[in-house]
């Protein structure tokens, strides 16, 4: 049902030329949820914030990483509070972002612990600058209320890194110039 852990070393070995011993602490980070280049898989944090931040602390030891970036899905709120609590109380020298939803759960409060753990980004799917596409893509909310949070991220000192979805089917011009006139308004307050 599976390719034996030791014969999936070998073969990692044989295609990327590497010696046994460096196979295997590459299949252990894949592990780990090591996606390259700082980005870390935040589906671990989601079962685990604590396994989240023992891979970063991990990281930061054995390459001296500072930035860590959590892709492949959005970090709830809650979630990213309990991993930057942990931050904090192991003192890690760690910057870091995500990829989140727009939620209500991301009070002031927990935005200000996210920055004060480090947390100097978050990247949410605006998707569109027009309600009227926003709501056809049923998004869950408005530009007036992701216009709100971005403010209040700011506040806290964390940036915003907006995906922006152009050609959405139904979408015309009046709302593509939307989404360009919401890039301009966040400009110098996200990243696109």
């Amino acid at each position: 049902a599976g390719i034996d852990p030791v014969e999936r070393l070998q073969v990692h070995a044989d295609v990327e030329g590497q010696s046994m011993e460096g196979a295997a602490a590459a299949d252990a980070d894949a592990q780990r949820g090591d996606l390259g280049a700082g980005h870390v898989d935040a589906r671990r944090a989601l079962a685990a914030p604590a396994l989240m931040v023992e891979d970063m602390e991990h990281y930061h030891e054995a390459s001296g990483a500072t930035h860590f970036l959590f892709i492949t899905t959005a970090l709830p709120a809650l979630k990213a509070k309990e991993v930057s609590t942990l931050l904090i109380d192991r003192e890690l020298p760690i910057r870091w972002g995500a990829n989140i939803r727009y939620e209500d759960k991301f009070t002031d409060a927990i935005l200000r612990h996210m920055a004060e753990s480090g947390c100097l980004m978050l990247n949410v799917g605006l998707e569109s600058g027009s309600d009227r596409i926003v709501a056809l893509m049923k998004k869950g909310f408005t530009i007036a209320q992701a216009e709100a949070f971005h403010e209040r991220a700011r506040h806290a000192g964390i940036r915003i890194g907006l995906y922006i979805m152009l050609g959405f089917p139904g979408e015309t011009d009046a709302d593509l110039l939307l989404s360009g006139q919401q890039v301009h308004f966040q400009e110098g307050q996200v990243t696109t």
